[in-house]
């Protein structure tokens, strides 16, 4: 009678078995030391990759600050250097009107061959200077006198009794002025109040 194959385990097998080249019946059997060894390998693969992801957010994270710290800087230093860019040219279109108030001034104290009429004309073309570089900057005056209060374009210094209706202005202590469509300085103006018998009716 033939006898069945020995499926042996291999921890059964002796050397013998091996040299002989007789190990096709053999099973191998993982016990489960071996099972938990794999596991802990796995958990160490994954957390060395989440230690890499943490530090390369945390990586990103760095240049994004340095590259907005030095966004910051930069356009810091670029509002700073046009002011500096917007106040040299205004100067440098004022400084004309400046010179011809020092020649005005310096015609008036000449002690000798003082021309009143110069003086007059001098003065009124550093007038007709301003005005025009005003103009030219979008300034307009704000009509007062003669026109009712608006509290808009208007700052009512004091209020009078007058023949004149009320709410007129009836004199302008300072002048108001509008640059394009946008009041930049209020006129500062008297107002009238109305003659007695218009506030006793």
């Amino acid at each position: 009678m033939k006898s069945k194959p020995d499926h042996r385990n291999l921890s059964t097998h002796d050397d013998t078995d091996i040299k002989n080249g007789h190990i096709d019946d053999i099973e191998i059997v993982r016990g489960p030391e071996s099972a938990t060894l794999d596991q802990d390998v796995q958990i160490a693969q994954d957390g060395n990759g989440e230690a890499a992801l943490q530090q390369e957010h945390a990586d990103r994270i760095m240049r994004m600050q340095a590259e907005f710290e030095n966004y910051r800087k930069r356009v810091a230093r670029d509002m700073a250097s046009a002011y500096e860019r917007a106040t040299d040219d205004l100067l440098l279109e004022i400084l004309p009107l400046y010179d011809s108030v020092l020649r005005a001034v310096h015609l008036h104290e000449e002690p000798q061959g003082k021309d009143e009429s110069a003086i007059s004309e001098g003065l009124r073309q550093i007038g007709k200077q301003f005005s025009q570089w005003l103009d030219s900057k979008g300034i307009q005056p704000i009509a007062a006198v003669g026109n009712l209060f608006d509290p808009q374009r208007h700052e009512a210094v004091l209020t009078v009794e007058s023949d004149r209706p009320r709410n007129e202005i009836i004199e302008e202590f300072e002048l108001g002025y509008f640059r394009y469509d946008r009041v930049l300085r209020p006129s500062k103006v008297s107002v009238s109040r109305g003659a007695k018998e218009e506030e006793s009716s």
